[in-house]
Formats: structure tokens, C-alpha cells, sequence
């Protein structure tokens, strides 16, 4: 199942939580909103409204072992903006826009595309409104 995308994402994938933030995924979760988290059987992801909290909330996870970037590709973080898409390549991570112009991000695995997930996501599954009038922001490593 692909996960609703929100103006800037941070999406982490829900084996490197277990794996890497204390508590695992269930503390990583208790320490979100529920307004900003979202997350399917693969990936979990975590929204923002601009590049100042994305850069904080990066150096937050940094603390826990997690990687954003390493040879100018995303490791264990991806970060995806609305209008543009991942901020870096990421081999884990698919992302595609709809008819409605709704843009989901899936994990990638089995070789399947992310169109194969969108295509037919129920709406109890989209959490919130999104905002066409929010610019494009591009982060700075």
C-alpha cells in the first residue's frame, strides 16, 4: 500500500526503525502526531510544512544511527517534496502522482512499480488536504 505524500516527507523504512531508533517503530510512532504520521508495512513517513524542521528532524535521527545521504544517494532516509519528488536518488523508494493529483511514495520491492499501489488506493487511507499553492522546496545537504 503507498503512503499519501504531504508538502516535504521524510519517509524512513519501518526495518531500519526496528532496527536503529530506540523503542523501534511503536516508540518511533508514540514520539509523531498522528497529524503528520503516516505509514503502511514498509515505510513510515513523517510530513513537514517547510525545510527548517526537515533539516532538525534529519539531525534528530542522525543521533540515532539513521543515514539521509552517502555517495548522493539516500540510505536509510528519504526525503520527498510534494511538487518535485525525492530530494536524492533512492533506490528503495518509488514515488508517482494520480489522476487527482495525489503523489504516493511506496517502498520498492519485488521489482513492482508504484503505479501497480496507486491506482486504486482507498480514500480512508489519503490523511489530509494538500496545498497546490506550496512552492517547491529543494534541501541542501
Amino acid at each position: 500500500m503507498p503512503v499519501m505524500l504531504e508538502y516535504i516527507s521524510v519517509i524512513i523504512p519501518r526495518q531500519v526503525l526496528e532496527e536503529k531508533y530506540l523503542g523501534g517503530f511503536r516508540g518511533f510512532r508514540s514520539c509523531c502526531g498522528e497529524r503528520v504520521f503516516c505509514c503502511d508495512r514498509y515505510i513510515a513517513r513523517v510530513s513537514f510544512m517547510g525545510p527548517h524542521g526537515v533539516d532538525w528532524f534529519i539531525d534528530e535521527m542522525s543521533r540515532f544511527g539513521l543515514v539521509y545521504i552517502e555517495d548522493g544517494k539516500c540510505v536509510d532516509i528519504a526525503v520527498v517534496d510534494w511538487f518535485s519528488g525525492p530530494c536524492a536518488p533512492c533506490d528503495w523508494l518509488v514515488d508517482d502522482v494520480i489522476a487527482d493529483e495525489c503523489r504516493f511514495v511506496a517502498h520498492q520491492f519485488a521489482g513492482w512499480p508504484c503505479s501497480l499501489f496507486c491506482r486504486g488506493v482507498a480514500s480512508d487511507h489519503l490523511s489530509a488536504e494538500l496545498n497546490p499553492s506550496f512552492g517547491s522546496i529543494h534541501l541542501s545537504m
